[in-house]
């Protein structure tokens, strides 16, 4: 049987306007196994180094993820994608066909940066 590792990931973001100006967001996780490195969303815009060092205490890099699979497509889900596919352009991304338009910037998303995120690129 192979071993699947289930693991949650913080990400925090630099908001002025939050106490202590930072956001802790939780909307990743990664999944491991013998054969498969996941990532479970992206997290929000310039989170890509945060992950980045998050896979680095698991021992592992941008470069072994095998797969992204996208809950939904707001702002804080898919945010990264862009920037993990520039780093590794072999993994492959699943998500829901209704939010391919939004994922792919043909439609804006429905949820954007909330209100005091304005450092953020996306």
């Amino acid at each position: 049987m192979t071993k699947v590792i289930i693991e949650p990931i913080t990400l925090n973001i630099d908001v002025p306007a939050f106490p202590g100006g930072k956001w802790p967001l939780n909307p990743t996780t990664l999944i491991t196994s013998e054969n498969a490195v996941i990532l479970v969303d992206t997290g929000m815009p310039d989170s890509a180094k945060m992950i980045a060092a998050e896979l680095e205490k698991c021992d592992l890099s941008i470069g072994q993820l095998t797969a992204i699979i996208l809950t939904h497509q707001d702002i804080d889900h898919v945010g990264s994608l862009a920037k993990l596919l520039e780093v590794n352009p072999n993994i492959e991304v699943f998500a829901h066909e209704l939010d391919r338009p939004y994922i792919e910037g043909d439609r804006p998303l429905v949820k954007g940066l909330p209100a005091g995120c304005t450092n953020l690129k996306h």
